[in-house]
Order: C-alpha cells, then sequence, then structure tokens
C-alpha cells in the first residue's frame, strides 16, 4: 500500500486531483450509484438548479471502458505536461488558466451548438496553449516525430480523418487561444494586462498544498 501511495503521490497535484475526480465519477456510472446523464451539460437542467453540471461536463469519460483508459491517459499527459511548465512556484497561474479556459470553452460551446460533454474542447485548449508556450519540444504522436507548437493541428487533422468532432477541437482552439492571447500578446503588444491571477486562487492553493 505504501507503495502505491508513493505512485500516487508522485503524480503532480494538479493532475491527481483531476483524474481522482474523474475516477471517482467513472466508479460511480459503472456501478450505477449515479446516472451519467446527471453529469452531463444540459443547459435547462442548468436553469432549473442542477449547478453541478456545470463542473460534472469537465471529468465525464463515461463508465470504466477502453475509452475511458484512453480518456485518463490524454488527462495524465495533457495537465501534468501544462503542470510541469508552470511549475509549482505557478500553480495559481495555473489554476486561473484551467479556470478561465472552463468559463471560455462554456462560452464558445453554447455558441457554436449544444455540447453536453466539455473535457475534449478542454484538454484541446491547454494542449493548444502548451503548444504555445513550449513550441520547440519534439514528441512523438503514433510513431511519427511531431513539433510541439504543431501538436493540434496534427491532432485535428487526425480526429477529423478518423470521423471525429472537428468542432470539439475548434472550441479549444478557440478557448486556448483566447487565453493566450490575453495573457502574452495583449500585454506585450500593447500593454494591457487584464488576466491576473486573483488573490484568492493564491490562497485556494495555498490550502490545497
Amino acid at each position: 500500500m505504501d507503495d502505491i501511495r508513493a505512485a500516487i503521490m508522485r503524480v503532480p497535484p494538479v493532475t491527481r486531483y483531476f483524474l481522482g475526480v474523474t475516477l471517482l465519477l467513472s466508479f460511480c456510472m459503472t456501478y450505477g450509484i449515479i446516472s451519467p446523464y446527471s453529469l452531463l451539460l444540459d443547459w435547462t437542467a442548468v436553469f432549473q438548479g442542477q449547478v453541478w453540471r456545470i463542473v460534472t461536463t469537465f471529468f465525464f469519460v463515461g463508465p470504466f471502458s477502453m475509452p475511458f483508459l484512453f480518456g485518463m491517459m490524454m488527462i495524465y499527459y495533457t495537465i501534468s505536461s501544462i503542470e510541469e511548465y508552470f511549475g509549482r512556484d505557478k500553480q495559481a497561474d495555473l489554476g486561473t488558466m484551467l479556470v478561465f479556459n472552463a468559463l471560455v470553452g462554456l462560452v464558445y460551446a453554447y455558441l457554436a451548438n449544444d455540447y453536453t460533454v466539455m473535457q475534449n474542447p478542454f484538454l484541446f485548449s491547454i494542449i493548444y496553449v502548451w503548444s504555445k508556450f513550449v513550441p520547440d519540444t519534439q514528441i512523438s504522436i503514433w510513431g511519427f516525430p511531431v513539433q510541439s507548437c504543431n501538436l493540434p493541428w496534427v491532432l485535428m487533422a487526425f480526429h477529423l480523418f478518423t470521423g471525429g468532432n472537428p468542432f470539439n477541437d475548434l472550441i479549444g482552439v478557440a478557448t486556448g487561444h483566447t487565453y493566450y492571447y490575453l495573457k502574452n500578446i495583449l500585454p506585450d503588444s500593447y500593454g494591457y494586462d487584464l488576466l491576473k491571477t486573483p488573490k484568492l486562487m493564491h490562497s485556494l492553493v495555498t490550502k490545497l498544498n
């Protein structure tokens, strides 16, 4: 048990919490404790008081299955990569980015169409931001070398050619670029720093650590 606990604690904290919530919800769905339909984003239900759907839609990968395993691997790779970039000294900035991308993604998804699962656009927005912050890393996708700055477009092409929904990726790109523009381009080019990490986020990170 100590070895298992040590392995879990080696996972970066934000990644660990995200994986833990996702695993818990999938466990409850698999064994009939929670209906999957109660976790999906449904704006009619949200306006009727089921506000938790705004949060649970980002942790939804379905019950235990092969797609669940693939989803968990994507969560680990995506969030741990951006968490490694920010480091432990900037976890509040990371938390701000995650909350910002979630909220902006909800707005874009609402404008584009009715989306019930927001996890894929959310993860794609993080991949986009990471590719902007770390553009020169060489990675391998299914054995093919890809430069990190091209990763979002390679994944989008793969999803398109395998029958996936390109609008999930486009919402992620739009969300991620909105964050990157406000955080980097706007301050550097025009001197406006509109996206600052609130003190509340610093306090929350301190308590969680």
